[in-house]
């Protein structure tokens, strides 16, 4: 049975794995398999910070070098269990992030196997920074906008005879300081003319 949405039963079957490995080679998906003693079945789609040893069968180690395949087969040691899933992610090259998701799972023959993808994230790891950036940055603005009116309410009371005088002036400053806001937005923070 096909772990399949569905499956044509009449059509060869090595159509449908060759169908398949098509597809997982045009994905760009990076997909290893290992069996059950870590010896790799297939390697698919190797992002290119790591080469592929032209010489022997691949291994965490001449793939990936002693740091992170240390990290790797930590992460592996106890996956032995069907459905065991682990997540690892990794800087490489030129502050590129990769993510390893390591699943436990049965192959056809009911043999426990490791699969384990890697994807890129270092676009989602940027934004994410660059985010973080302009909160921090909003927030410092908040801050300053306060500060101004925390000491435009300080000087219009010092300046106020009465409670009427107060808002009536603190509105008016308060509505110059919104205008004012909207000058600078609009020239995108370059300032404004006086006019």
């Amino acid at each position: 049975m096909h772990r399949l949405a569905w499956h044509n039963a009449e059509r060869n079957e090595s159509e449908l794995h060759d169908s398949l490995v098509l597809a997982l080679l045009d994905s760009g998906e990076t997909v290893m398999l290992q069996d059950w003693n870590r010896d790799y079945i297939f390697v698919a789609n190797l992002p290119d910070v790591w080469r592929l040893p032209a010489d022997s069968h691949p291994t965490d180690e001449n793939l990936f070098g002693n740091d992170l395949s240390a990290r790797l087969a930590e992460l592996k040691k106890d996956m032995n269990a069907a459905g065991s899933r682990g997540m690892l992610e990794v800087n490489a090259g030129n502050d590129r992030v990769f993510q390893f998701q390591v699943y436990s799972t049965f192959n056809q023959s009911n043999q426990t196997v490791l699969k384990t993808t890697i994807r890129e994230v270092t676009a989602e790891r940027r934004r994410e920074q660059l985010l973080r950036s302009l909160l921090r940055e909003v927030s410092h603005r908040s801050k300053n906008l306060l500060a101004i009116i925390q000491s435009l309410a300080g000087q219009t009371a010092r300046f106020s005879l009465t409670k009427d005088d107060f808002l009536r002036k603190f509105r008016g400053r308060l509505h110059a300081l919104a205008q004012s806001q909207d000058l600078i937005t609009d020239s995108d923070w370059r300032g404004a003319r006086i006019f």
